[in-house]
């Protein structure tokens, strides 16, 4: 991606960022822009907030299941929608009034989506992990993780329950197992995937040195104050995420 040779750090770390969710539809929309930021057109803040937007679009609607075969002609189309005397008033008035088939997902149905996903099967798999870097990096500001390296996917219920879990989850166990184990809720990133197994709960999280009450990980934060898990700690987890999400991934100003 010709975008990733600029040497500014903030404009680095957006084109890096769309280059991971495989954005590549919007790249030459996004080239003009560059362009017309570069000849002074823009401001370097309503740059980066344009690069947000367009990162955005694109994720919440895959969230949101929304078909991306309308995308190509939309960013054909979308810089005859740019006033380039007020380029992000006209950019965000663009977004908000799409259509249907076009139609920038607002922060409810995102919120919906994202707590219900199945993420760990998300249908390409770098867009899985490209939302488990952002959701862990965005309170981290300027000292993000960069190297990933070494992390997988746990998932705290875990795939195959033992007794000791189904009692943990109670009578309605195979329910809760099949609506929530691949959610977002229900996930997280760690080193020690293979130690964790089966285990309990509290014993991820309270073995020594290892388990999640010790991560520095800011998605296994809240496990440290959590006494069981079950659908309802799920569920909370998942909508505190949510949260987050439509902060990361930002809807238009109106």
């Amino acid at each position: 991606m010709v975008l990733l040779t600029d040497r500014d750090r903030e404009l680095w770390k957006c084109f890096s960022d769309l280059m991971e969710l495989e954005a590549d539809i919007s790249y030459p929309f996004l080239l003009e822009v560059y362009d017309d930021y570069n000849q002074g057109l823009l401001k370097k803040v309503d740059f980066i907030r344009i690069l947000r937007l367009v990162e955005s679009y694109i994720f919440r609607r895959a969230v949101c299941n929304i078909s991306a075969s309308v995308m190509n002609k939309m960013f054909a189309e979308l810089m005859n929608e740019v006033d380039k005397n007020n380029y992000l008033e006209s950019l965000n008035n663009a977004f908000l009034g799409m259509d249907t088939n076009k139609r920038y997902p607002t922060d409810t149905a995102f919120k919906e989506a994202f707590i219900h996903m199945d993420v760990y099967n998300f249908k390409k798999r770098n867009r899985r992990d490209y939302l488990l870097h952002k959701l862990e990096n965005c309170e981290r500001g300027k000292e993000p993780i960069i190297d990933f390296s070494g992390y997988t996917i746990e998932h705290i219920m875990p795939q195959n329950l033992s007794e000791a879990w189904k009692q943990e989850l109670g009578e309605d166990f195979r329910r809760i197992h099949r609506r929530w184990l691949h959610r977002i809720g229900n996930l997280t990133l760690t080193l020690y995937n293979s130690e964790y197994g089966n285990l309990t709960f509290k014993k991820k999280r309270d073995m020594p040195k290892k388990g999640l009450s010790s991560s520095p990980l800011h998605l296994s934060q809240s496990f440290a104050s959590t006494e069981q898990w079950n659908e309802g700690t799920i569920i909370a987890r998942a909508e505190k995420l949510a949260e987050k999400a439509v902060k990361i991934w930002i809807y238009p100003a109106n």
